[in-house]
């Protein structure tokens, strides 16, 4: 029970760490579990806490945040002049990398550097393109379709 008295005091809930502890579930866990926990219910999550290998291959939302809190870098790779609704979008794609790319057994630092690569490559086409976002395109009526 100490290390559900630990787990406690890190944030997540007591009826979460007496799951975790009950399971024997790996402390690095258990994030993820309090998530599936609160969505999903406590038969979920003691089954799920059976069998760490499939709560493993998402890691929890709580996680990917803090990481990326503790790195500005990430959405300075934008520039500096970056407007709001990219850094939204920015902030909406970070954590669905951090968090998806436990599936494939890839760190989580090296997921979102290779995201924030990904997202400076994106700004920089759209600058490319004309700041707007979208490619211009013309249609005329005359031409073939293809099928």
């Amino acid at each position: 029970m100490a290390a559900a008295a630990v787990a406690v005091s890190a944030g997540v809930p007591e009826a979460v760490a007496e799951v975790a502890s009950e399971c024997g579930l790996p402390g690095e866990l258990l994030l993820a579990l309090a998530e599936v926990y609160a969505a999903q219910g406590a038969g979920s999550a003691r089954r799920l806490a059976r069998h760490p290998s499939a709560l493993a291959k998402v890691r929890s939302m709580a996680q990917v945040a803090r990481r990326i809190e503790e790195r500005p870098e990430l959405l300075a790779a934008l520039g500096q002049d970056a407007s709001a609704q990219s850094l939204a979008r920015a902030r909406e794609r970070l954590p669905f990398c951090g968090r998806y790319s436990a599936k494939e057994g890839t760190a989580l630092d090296a997921a979102l550097d290779e995201a924030a690569r990904g997202l400076q490559v994106a700004a920089e086409t759209v600058a490319q393109v004309g700041g707007r976002g979208k490619l211009p395109m013309v249609v005329r009526p005359g031409l073939p379709v293809l099928a």
